[in-house]
């Protein structure tokens, strides 16, 4: 465990979290699971009257940890494999939140009844490519 790459986040002043990459991609995995079993359970148990808006938002948080998951397993398969890197950075996991945005958007919009098929695709798109930029010039 002594060869493990720690990252630090500056919590201002001369104050500092040091975490190890192992534990983060550990912690994204659990609360995927934990937000799968908990949104499988309010899907087939309740409704939409039951819950409230209140619920209806936490479909959607738990549907963003769900997919946020997913994306950084992938992403960490895919840096592994391609660029044959063993460590995830801080930026990777922003820009796979970022992603992670993109179906929920898709979801709302579905769920707003918009019907044409080039507003559905390329709205979310334009958003998390605007996301993208943004968040771009913000780290350099």
């Amino acid at each position: 465990m002594g060869n493990q790459k720690h990252f630090q986040i500056f919590l201002g002043g001369n104050r500092k979290l040091l975490y190890n990459s192992l534990m983060v991609n550990f912690l994204i995995g659990i609360s995927s699971l934990v937000s799968l079993v908990i949104l499988v359970v309010m899907l087939f148990t309740t409704t939409p009257m039951m819950v409230g808006p209140l619920g209806i938002m936490l479909a959607f948080v738990l549907l963003y940890v769900l997919v946020f998951g997913i994306i950084t397993w992938v992403m960490n398969l895919f840096l592994k494999v391609v660029f044959l890197k063993n460590r995830t950075t801080q930026t990777d996991y922003f820009k796979a939140g970022i992603i992670a945005m993109y179906p929920i958007m898709l979801l709302i919009l579905v769920a707003s009844s918009v019907t044409n098929l080039l507003v559905l695709i390329f709205l979310p798109a334009i958003f998390v490519g605007l996301l993208f930029f943004v968040f771009t010039k913000m780290v350099k």
